[in-house]
């Protein structure tokens, strides 16, 4: 995985994106509203194995002190006594004994929670309860790409307002620029640019499996927020996410201005209109930013960028 992003990363935008040549903007978009159903989601083997359940368990017996206050707090509030009486009959070879039936009942208890934990209705819940809690973070997903000149792309993310191909444009942010680079601390998995991962097979891990890890923050991120199906691989997507804040009045939730020096070019699709054109070359002329328009080479079944300005 690459540490830095290339010097430019593009966008591609609908015709119905032309204000972009008014008030440059860039949006954030919640997971919900993706094209993919399966984007941003938490794939979970469960929430953790029997080992994992069972050691969190003993972990809780496994010193006299531990044990002895579970037990005199359970039998003052079963019993009504006073806690004096449990505490002096609780002698080290009491607990002693207790503990090694405690083990044994703890072991098998943990083992039959974890194995419900792991079956497919408990990995749903999970699910509901991650989608959930991404919905109420606020969570907003910005997706560029280095490669200009996808012919799926332009196809599939370039349409005019009644959805026929083609028609809108791209544009090319310089990735230096501090907008892309808001990070909090030097590990922050969000706030700045990250690529996207696509596997032939996802991790298949518990959820308790990232308490583990030296990076578990970090890893959790990767697969949710950069981790896409591989038939998804031509697009060599660069995310950046972000918690997007409310507001009440504005009218797309994500939409952030953005500074015009980043912008380092724009490309026209083959079949936009003079309307986008005259927008784009405005724009472009009053900033001094490059500006193409991309051919059709049908013989190599590609585009070839033709500068206007």
């Amino acid at each position: 995985m690459p540490d830095s992003p290339p010097p430019i990363l593009y966008k591609y935008m609908s015709s119905a994106r032309i204000g972009f040549f008014d008030t440059p903007q860039l949006r954030f978009t919640p997971p919900a509203e993706f094209n993919d159903d399966f984007e941003c989601i938490l794939k979970t083997t469960g929430l953790c194995e029997p080992a994992y359940m069972r050691d969190r368990l003993l972990e809780q017996i496994k010193d006299d002190s531990t044990l002895k206050k579970h037990l005199c707090d359970q039998l003052v509030e079963l019993s009504g006594s006073p806690r004096s009486i449990f505490e002096d009959f609780l002698t080290p070879q009491i607990l002693s004994m207790l503990r090694n039936e405690y083990q044994r009942d703890l072991q098998d208890s943990a083992t039959l929670l974890a194995n419900w934990l792991a079956t497919d209705l408990s990995a749903k819940k999970l699910l509901q309860l991650h989608e959930s809690a991404q919905n109420k973070a606020n969570m907003g997903v910005l997706c560029l790409t280095p490669d200009k000149n996808n012919p799926a792309m332009w196809g599939n993310y370039t349409p005019n307002f009644q959805g026929h191909p083609l028609r809108g444009f791209v544009v090319g942010f310089d990735t230096s620029n501090p907008f892309f680079d808001r990070r909090l601390v030097p590990y922050d998995p969000f706030r700045h640019l990250v690529p996207v991962q696509y596997p032939k097979q996802r991790h298949q891990r518990y959820l308790s499996d990232y308490d583990d890890m030296d990076n578990g923050r970090k890893a959790l991120a990767e697969d949710i927020y950069y981790t896409k199906h591989h038939k998804w691989e031509a697009e060599n997507e660069w995310r950046m996410v972000i918690s997007i804040a409310e507001d009440p009045n504005a009218k797309i939730l994500g939409l952030e201005d953005i500074p015009v020096e980043m912008i380092k070019e724009v490309y026209l699709a083959s079949r936009s209109d003079d309307v986008l054109g005259e927008a784009a070359k405005n724009f472009c002329s009053k900033h001094e930013i490059p500006l193409f328009k991309m051919i059709p080479n049908k013989l190599e079944e590609s585009f070839e960028p033709m500068q206007i300005l």
